[in-house]
């Protein structure tokens, strides 16, 4: 047996114990709803989007971390008259578990209190101020950086100090309470953007069927810009200054196919 060997054994008995240390707690679907209003009447458009929520050991085998997964794409509102509006992912509070928590009742928005609470997470509610994901037009939808913000929000957050406590089976794990220091509405350019009687209406999350289909439609209306974008980032063939400007990437219109 070579000394190549003799190190595979151990690392390959590494990369099967990670493999059995993540646990998931819920799969969920869930829409988010986008409404503007316009001298047409209120438009909407929305998105079916499923994520994963679990946890897995760390690394080093210090207590447990976190561990979600998404998919999903950007909400679309066609507002008529060849206008639209896109509600980019990554931005605001686009997931259910933050964004429910406290309308459930419960202590904190933790992976680890949707444990505690088995799981059970369902609901519907009205994203306010911060909450309320980055909102985009492009003037050239074949060009990325031909977009303008419509509507930009800020979100100040601090996690809080870290506290360490042990479970029934007397593994360490750390629980973070997110505290929020401000909601900001920093840009509403609705009507300035559309022109008058275009106002942002509501933006809604609810906890939908399981069933439900995940929503496939920003690459039709993106032909050009999302293959663009995708192939660019996965290339390797955009840079990223220190402090950078806004950019729209395309994990804002599409994340986990």
């Amino acid at each position: 047996m070579n000394r190549r060997t003799l190190l595979s054994i151990p690392f390959l008995g590494a990369l099967f114990g990670l493999a059995g240390c993540s646990r998931t707690i819920g799969v969920y679907r869930y829409r988010v709803t986008v409404e503007v209003e316009t001298p047409q009447g209120v438009r909407s458009g929305s998105s079916v989007m499923e994520i994963s929520y679990g946890e897995q050991k760390s690394f080093e085998g210090a207590g447990y971390k976190a561990h979600v997964t998404e998919k999903g794409e950007a909400v679309y509102v066609d507002l008529g008259q060849g206008k639209y509006v896109v509600a980019l992912l990554e931005t605001g509070r686009i997931q259910p578990l933050k964004a429910l928590s406290e309308q459930l009742g419960w202590d904190d928005g933790s992976i680890d209190e949707l444990d505690y609470r088995q799981g059970k997470l369902t609901g519907k509610v009205v994203l306010k101020g911060g909450e309320i994901p980055t909102m985009v037009t492009f003037s050239n939808p074949s060009d990325p950086t031909s977009f303008r913000i419509v509507y930009e929000t800020k979100m100040n957050r601090d996690m809080g100090n870290r506290t360490a406590y042990y479970d029934e089976k007397r593994e360490r794990r750390y629980r973070y309470r997110e505290i929020i220091q401000g909601n900001e509405i920093v840009r509403d350019d609705f009507a300035n953007v559309f022109g008058t009687g275009y106002k942002l209406k509501s933006v809604i999350i609810e906890v939908v069927d399981p069933r439900t289909p995940v929503t496939e439609e920003i690459v039709k209306r993106f032909p050009v810009m999302y293959p663009k974008l995708y192939a660019e980032e996965t290339k390797g063939g955009r840079t990223f200054p220190p402090n950078p400007p806004f950019e729209v990437f395309s994990s804002h219109l599409r994340r986990g196919f």
